[in-house]
């Protein structure tokens, strides 16, 4: 029996099923493509960069992260939901409704938060102060470009994904800006031009720019067949979409201080030098997180499917399975980057690079737990508890602030590295419970779920 059989008989033989080996085959082969152009693109950073630019350019890449987190106001998770539940209504006008409104509210969103970028010319400044770096300002004008594309490049990757098209959204999700990236950095490679921050940034801007416009030109393709379809709001209004995205809005805030406060706190206390290593061994997380990252890829139609239609006990044993199918070979490149983390640095990064072994193989240990916890954020997010998953990410984030802020002094980046680790190990856990008291399942990897 063919391997692809197989699977089929292991998943069944729903349309749902099916839908989940489609989508499952491009999300995966998308996170091989994305994990290999990666890393090329880390090793191209280390060797065009000297490692205060690089380092500057991790910081400068965090802060317009975190200004496109308020641009997004929580509507990438929210479209996913809104549309999902659209198609499975069949309510077709609802799904365009969706879709049209998210878009002009990220609009709007990404507007205010640019003119305000322009406008507090205080922030030049403070930028500087706290980072100990003026590098960071030189370029600071093109933040609020960077900002949009990063807006539109992730909210139209989950509008594709909420139409259950795994393929687009993963193209456009993250995969098509690291592929025009990667060929940006090629060019300058070979072309010997003189790189360096101002040069990276731009060519992260332009990057950004060619995939936004690819997926408007892709989403335009879809939407213009549903133009006679009149819209549908049926109770789905501005309101609506507001009092569903502001709770995931706050969640998707405190989550980057989980994630992305750690760095800071290392810029506030050490060189950009230090930054680069921290920022080095933090971006190779991914070989640890990709297989959770493959099944956030696919599951959320589904989980919206089966929640809305009740069935309770098979969305619980399917994405055991699933997370347990992928999450076991985790384990294993878990232990290889946990004792080779020096190895893999200066094979990557360059021997200067080595000094973050010890970060690296802390960060892993959190992120491990991340994997090994499942989709429960992504479960309580489309099953309308998004208040309890900004409470359990309010936790986790209090653990790492604070304790990066005690241990900086004391441990330098190493301090933050275990506040970080800790603070994901607690959101995990407790977003487990929450989804077994909520919900009624439980989400973790289960060698026994492969036997039921």
């Amino acid at each position: 029996m063919k391997i692809f059989d197989q699977v089929e008989v292991f998943l069944g033989n729903s349309d749902t099923k099916r839908r989940m080996l489609s989508g499952g085959a491009w999300a995966a082969a998308g996170q091989v493509i994305l994990f290999f152009s990666s890393i090329s693109v880390n090793m191209l950073l280390a060797r065009l960069t000297t490692p205060d630019e690089l380092g500057t350019y991790f910081l400068a890449l965090s802060l317009v992260s975190f200004a496109s987190i308020f641009a997004l106001f929580g509507l990438p998770q929210v479209v996913i939901q809104l549309i999902g539940e659209a198609l499975a209504r069949k309510q077709w006008g609802r799904v365009r409704f969706a879709a049209l409104w998210v878009l002009k509210i990220a609009a709007a969103s990404t507007g205010i938060v640019s003119c305000v970028i322009l406008i507090l010319t205080g922030w030049k400044w403070n930028a500087a102060q706290v980072f100990h770096s003026e590098l960071i300002n030189s370029v600071i004008w093109l933040f609020p470009f960077w900002i949009a594309f990063n807006v539109f490049q992730r909210l139209l990757g989950e509008i594709f994904r909420g139409f259950n098209d795994i393929k687009l959204a993963t193209i456009l999700g993250s995969l098509s800006p690291k592929l025009f990236m990667l060929a940006i950095l090629v060019v300058i490679w070979v072309s010997g031009m003189h790189s360096g921050y101002q040069l990276i940034v731009k060519a992260t801007i332009l990057a950004g720019g060619a995939s936004t416009v690819l997926g408007l030109f892709l989403l335009l393709r879809k939407i213009l067949p549903m133009k006679d379809i009149p819209l549908e709001n049926s109770g789905l209004d501005l309101k609506h979409i507001l009092m569903t995205s502001w709770p995931l809005w706050v969640t998707n805030i405190i989550l980057f201080f989980l994630t992305q406060a750690d760095l800071w706190i290392v810029g506030g206390y050490s060189s950009q030098a230090d930054v680069a290593i921290y920022g080095a061994a933090s971006r190779l997380l991914v070989i640890v997180v990709a297989p959770l990252m493959l099944v956030n890829a696919i599951v959320p139609p589904m989980i919206v499917e089966m929640y809305t239609l009740g069935d309770i006990h098979g969305l619980e044993r399917r994405l055991r399975k699933i997370i347990t199918m992928v999450g076991v070979p985790s384990l294993f490149i878990f232990i290889a980057v946990f004792f080779w983390s020096g190895d893999i640095l200066g094979l990557i990064y360059g021997e200067y690079y080595r000094a973050g072994a010890r970060i690296l193989a802390i960060l892993c240990v959190g992120q491990f737990f991340n994997v090994w916890a499942g989709s429960s954020g992504l479960v309580l997010i489309l099953t309308g508890h998004q208040r309890l998953l900004m409470a359990a990410t309010f936790l986790g984030g209090g653990v790492t602030v604070v304790g990066s802020f005690l241990l900086v002094r004391y441990l330098g980046a190493t301090g933050p590295a275990l506040a970080a680790a800790s603070g994901m190990i607690v959101q995990n856990f407790f977003m487990l419970a929450l989804v077994k008291r909520k919900v009624g399942i439980w989400t973790h990897m289960s060698v026994y779920s492969l036997l039921g």
